[in-house]
């Protein structure tokens, strides 16, 4: 396994320098009159044959990863496909069409009727989250480019301490509530603007964002995937559809007997030991903590449903200049306007008078970013309050289990697991 790797890493190495002096794949349009094209940017994707060969190749990778998980149980074949899948949907593709970015794509769909969702984001989408009601979280483990990515350069991971852990893992479900308001609100694809690696995968990120990508594989050394676990928006629907699953990974193919030697073998500690008396038994204090959290739900969760509009002059602010979806909706300003839809994205000729008339856009814009602050606090305190709750729940686990919502099936459990060998070798 060590050989594979080293060999797997020079390969790796080798891709990046020849890609290096590839060309831009989608440069920008230039326009005669000097118009500055907006900062929101959207997937540029053709619904071609190869888009169509795309999804063929993402339904191989994951019921690959399957049969690699539960026929062969082989973390040897579950890396293999992490390494195509990143060479693939990574450095071929440019991390276009991404799944984790798709989620901007539907709900752009669901609130803007001009925007044509195109067919491939809507697969990639749906596609991961329905064989993860079955499976769980296998697009996670080696079909995703950027877990792919991160997987690769593990080398020594550190067990982050439970308080830390549970503050961190709420950051994703903030994400996913910010990238549904931008996209349903401003048209921005803040997870396509915030991706630390497709940088990489395009070589045309900024200097921020390379810094961002390059602390981001640098701690991903000692912290075992820490955008997936801390940052990942798609992660959160993964995780929900994973503790729906009927079927899922587990550490052993037969009965636990207790060795304890997979303990520490999950670098995303989603290995849940078993439960001690005291764990098992509800103490009556934890009743009444969780019994106090819900009582005051609706307080918490409306007090951050009023909050967070109070942040509507922030919002405004940034995109009371260059609204585009909000134009485009604008029935004075389609008369100025003219729309070219190529290549499923919205682009703008600039006109004189356009400026004036996206100023008259500001009272109606501001009164949507100020409903869709109202929802997202509305989401955000219901979200805390069952962080809270879950962190009191009730154990009953007499043998080592996984985690369904945290593991992403990288199968590195399997390995340490001594009735793993010995079914093997019967």
């Amino acid at each position: 396994m060590k050989r594979t790797k080293k060999i797997i890493y020079i390969l790796f190495f080798i891709i990046i320098c020849n890609f290096a002096s590839t060309e831009e794949r989608f440069p920008s349009p230039e326009f005669s009159r000097g118009y500055q094209i907006p900062g929101m940017e959207y997937p540029l994707v053709k619904d071609t044959l190869f888009v169509y060969f795309d999804i063929i190749i993402l339904i191989i990778f994951l019921y690959g990863t399957v049969f690699f998980i539960f026929k062969r149980r082989s973390r040897h074949g579950i890396f293999f496909i992490t390494f195509l899948s990143l060479l693939y949907f990574g450095f071929y593709k440019k991390g276009c069409i991404c799944s984790v970015g798709s989620i901007q794509n539907v709900t752009l769909s669901l609130v803007n009727a001009d925007y044509l969702l195109p067919f491939s984001a809507l697969m990639f989408f749906l596609i991961p989250l329905l064989l993860a009601l079955y499976y769980g979280r296998v697009f996670c483990g080696s079909v995703c480019p950027l877990g792919a990515i991160q997987e690769l350069i593990i080398i020594k991971p550190l067990k982050i301490p439970p308080f830390l852990k549970n503050i961190l893992t709420i950051i994703p479900f903030l994400y996913l509530g910010l990238a549904v308001f931008y996209a349903s609100v401003t048209g921005d694809f803040i997870i396509c603007r915030f991706d630390p690696f497709v940088g990489f995968f395009r070589l045309s990120a900024s200097f921020h964002m390379t810094i961002a990508g390059i602390l981001t594989l640098i701690s991903g050394m000692f912290i075992a995937r820490p955008y997936c676990r801390f940052l990942c928006p798609y992660s959160v629907l993964l995780g929900l559809c994973s503790l729906l699953s009927k079927k899922h990974l587990t550490i052993t193919p037969d009965n636990c007997i207790q060795c304890r030697l997979c303990e520490n073998s999950c670098p995303l500690d989603a290995i849940i030991k078993p439960a001690t008396d005291e764990q098992v038994s509800i103490k009556t204090k934890k009743i009444r903590k969780i019994i106090f959290y819900i009582v005051l739900t609706p307080l918490i969760v409306f007090s951050f449903a009023f909050l967070l509009p109070s942040f509507t002059p922030f919002f405004l602010r940034n995109y009371s200049s260059t609204p585009l979806l909000s134009a485009v909706e604008n029935q004075e300003a389609n008369e100025k306007i003219d729309i070219i839809k190529q290549n499923d994205s919205v682009l703008v000729k600039e006109d004189s008078n356009l400026e004036p008339q996206l100023k008259k856009r500001n009272p109606l814009l501001e009164k949507k970013i100020r409903q869709g602050l109202f929802w997202l606090g509305l989401y955000l305190g219901i979200v805390l309050v069952i962080k809270f709750i879950t962190i009191y729940q009730k154990r009953s686990n007499k043998d080592y289990a996984i985690d369904k919502f945290s593991c992403v099936s990288c199968g590195r459990c399997m390995e340490y697991c001594p009735v793993e060998e010995v079914n093997k070798n019967v």
